[in-house]
């Protein structure tokens, strides 16, 4: 079935994205300090180097007329993204506003950041998914996101969760980014999930881009999209491919054992060459986020997807629906379609794990 906006996105005079997620950054900020992710960096700024102070974060007004234009357009889900989303003052009301509207909602969270009210006040207004990003156990996990105490904090906050959520109603999750500082160990997350009893782990690479694959990206969109999010160091990777096997069988027994549904483990799959460059999608067609998915960062910028933060417009100076109907997306989409093939940023994209 078309979605609603469709046929007014091509009354407009713009092509149908058929947009059916979109992921709301609801703040920039954050209480992290990842090994693994710029976005701490550039708070109150662009991941892609636009203006370091653009004026104040998206209010709770604003949010919510983003959440009636989805709605208009029949998006189906949304993902309240961050920086850290549970610094978020108006979260909840957030996901109540999202839920009433018929929209599912979702988000991951590095779990500093909760009292049992803020708890309690998630699951009454319905949240659908939660991802919580465990890294290790005990100081592996505060290494990499470089919080004293994070490990501690995330494991009292899952616990929460779980004791709070009786009716099982929000789908619980953990990911896990291997690295090189915790791929030896990276099989005890899998005790950890199954001691607080969340049934599903993903396990992925980190999306490492070199400064190369950053510069030559802006040079065939003509200005600066390349996210700055993932621009880490390579370091991070682990390039031991006979670690990387021995844990790959860990991994599964362990899950099996527990029954732990373990997710997203093809890296281990990946040729021993591309190893030390990251999970490499395995195959070169159109992306299905660029025309199915949009992204609206804290400051009301909106961009086809994470990666590519070519910017369409902003949602304080005109409506969503409007602004993925004008010119700058058919521009987009039109450089995307001609160079999707050279595109070596998105072959690296995490968000294909």
């Amino acid at each position: 079935m078309t979605p609603p906006g469709a046929a007014a996105q091509a009354r407009a005079g713009g092509r149908p994205t058929g947009c059916r997620d979109i992921s709301l950054e609801v703040t920039q900020r954050c209480n992290s300090r990842c090994l693994s992710c710029n976005t701490w960096r550039y708070q109150r700024g662009g991941l892609a180097g636009q203006p370091t102070d653009r004026g104040p974060e998206l209010d709770l007004a604003e949010h919510l007329a983003v959440i009636r234009d989805a709605r208009t357009m029949g998006v189906a889900s949304v993902e309240l993204h961050g920086g850290e989303p549970s610094l978020c003052k108006h979260l909840p009301q957030l996901v109540r506003a999202c839920s009433d509207a018929g929209l599912t909602t979702h988000f991951a969270t590095n779990g500093l950041h909760y009292t049992r009210a803020l708890v309690r006040a998630l699951i009454g207004a319905h949240l659908g998914g939660l991802r919580f990003s465990l890294d290790g156990v005990g100081k592996d996990h505060d290494r990499l996101r470089g919080v004293a105490g994070a490990y501690d904090r995330l494991v009292r906050t899952m616990g929460m969760f779980v004791a709070a959520d009786t009716d099982r109603a929000v789908g619980k999750s953990i990911r896990t980014n291997v690295s090189s500082a915790n791929l030896a160990r990276i099989d005890r997350v899998l005790d950890v999930a199954r001691e607080i009893g969340i049934d599903t782990v993903t396990i992925a690479f980190h999306a490492c881009v070199s400064d190369e694959v950053v510069r030559e990206t802006n040079e065939l969109f003509g200005e600066a999209i390349a996210s700055l999010r993932s621009a880490v160091p390579a370091t991070l990777l682990p390039t031991d491919v006979r670690v990387i096997a021995r844990q790959q069988q860990a991994l599964q027994e362990k899950a099996r054992r527990l029954q732990i549904a373990l997710t997203n483990t093809q890296f281990l799959l990946q040729p021993p060459e591309m190893v030390p460059r990251g999970i490499k999608r395995p195959h070169r067609g159109p992306c299905r986020d660029v025309y199915g998915k949009c992204v609206i960062d804290a400051f009301g910028d909106v961009y086809p997807c994470e990666t590519l933060r070519f910017r369409l417009g902003n949602v304080r100076e005109m409506p969503l629906e409007r602004i993925l109907a004008g010119d700058r997306y058919r521009q987009f989409i039109g450089t995307y379609e001609a160079h999707r093939a050279k595109l070596r940023i998105c072959d690296y994209c995490c968000e294909s794990l």
